[in-house]
């Protein structure tokens, strides 16, 4: 395996990196700065990342550690982050982009929401599906009142910066906590649907609700992205309320449907024994919480499972599947009618991407001015 991301030395820069921001770029569109220099870094796979300099993320090499500096005009301290949970090492972990390329050169307010899921439901989520092909909607998430999303509609994603509401897309996928209900009643003025962005599988010590996670709910710290640690997701009679709680926000301001980042515990160094049954089981009680709230809800990367939750979610949302080429894996589900919304960061709009993909190219830290395709 090549050196994992260093966390970034404590000096007086790294003080300032927990000022609130507005969101954050994605975790895989920082691989895009490793490319150019072939630095030799594993990847996070589908993760979002944390913009450090109110839309700049500057990164410097020094003596080859990866350093990330930054300036923020209000700081806040950094809550010091408990230790990460003891379990061993996991041998299923993804490959980092940088191994694979290498190998390939040389070869809701329910009962349901705090309860945990019992075992039939977790030998359930085990059995994956036979295709990426969505079937019937789960029992109790009836489609009557929500958004039922549209194949080949345009989007625009943004979660940093001031939002530019004047876009010409479909589709917005903007901040839950620090987009307004104002901004969002004016976008759907003009027959816009919003998409509530949210990390679900990782606690941002910058974020408002932090204090509601428990010590034992933290595991490891995301890898290069100080701030930031993983979700037990198991814990899902104290997760599942949380996220619930989110959920209202984005209802009362007004959203159409929830975006989760970071549902792919199971296949990370997360300090837990996630399995991939308990990620599907996690999922499932988010969409169950979603879809009681009359929200939409859509699957964030996490390919592997594509099979599992096409009958679950409404929509899925996919960083460089054209780059990495993995945008085939969706083709059933967009056949079944379900919208994908990919994101590239580099080149122009992807010419063989499936048809009725939806494509938007980003700035790197997911800013306003981004290409729609």
């Amino acid at each position: 395996m090549t050196h994992p991301r260093r966390a970034t030395p404590r000096n007086p820069w790294t003080t300032l990196r927990e000022a609130v921001r507005p969101g954050r770029p994605t975790r895989r569109a920082a691989r895009a700065l490793e490319d150019p220099v072939e630095l030799d870094w594993p990847s996070t796979v589908g993760r979002g990342a944390r913009l450090m300099l109110s839309g700049v993320a500057v990164v410097a090499l020094v003596s080859g550690t990866a350093v990330a500096m930054t300036h923020i005009g209000s700081a806040q301290k950094s809550d010091a982050a408990p230790a990460a949970s003891t379990a061993p090492a996991r041998t299923d972990e993804r490959p980092s982009r940088s191994e694979q390329r290498r190998a390939a050169s040389q070869t809701p307010s329910t009962a349901a929401e705090t309860a945990t899921p019992s075992a039939s439901a977790t030998a359930k989520a085990a059995t994956p599906a036979a295709s990426a092909t969505p079937s019937a909607s789960p029992k109790g998430a009836a489609t009557a009142g929500r958004w039922q999303p549209k194949v080949g509609e345009t989007f625009v994603v943004q979660y940093t910066g001031t939002i530019d509401l004047g876009r010409q897309a479909k589709v917005y996928d903007v901040d839950w906590e620090t987009t307004s209900a104002a901004q969002v009643r004016q976008l759907k003025a003009r027959g816009v649907h919003v998409v509530c962005y949210l990390s679900a599988g990782s606690a941002e010590n910058w974020r408002s609700d932090n204090a509601k996670f428990p010590a034992g709910v933290k595991g490891q710290g995301l890898d290069g992205w100080p701030g930031e640690q993983w979700l037990d997701v198991r814990q899902t009679g104290t997760l599942v309320p949380i996220m619930a709680a989110r959920m209202d926000v984005c209802k009362q301001k007004g959203f159409d449907a929830v975006d989760p980042d970071n549902t792919d515990g199971w296949s990370q160094q997360t300090g837990f024994s996630i399995s991939k049954a308990d990620q599907v089981t996690y999922q499932r009680a988010l969409a169950d919480a979603a879809h009681r709230r009359g929200l939409a809800i859509g699957l964030k990367n996490d390919v592997e499972q594509l099979s599992q939750m096409a009958g679950i979610v409404d929509f899925a949302v996919n960083e460089q599947c054209n780059e990495y080429g993995e945008c085939g894996a969706y083709t059933g589900f967009l056949a079944s009618g379900k919208p994908v919304y990919n994101i590239e960061y580099a080149g122009g709009c992807p010419a063989g991407r499936p048809a009725g993909m939806s494509s938007y190219i980003a700035k790197l830290e997911l800013g306003p001015g981004g290409t729609i395709c």
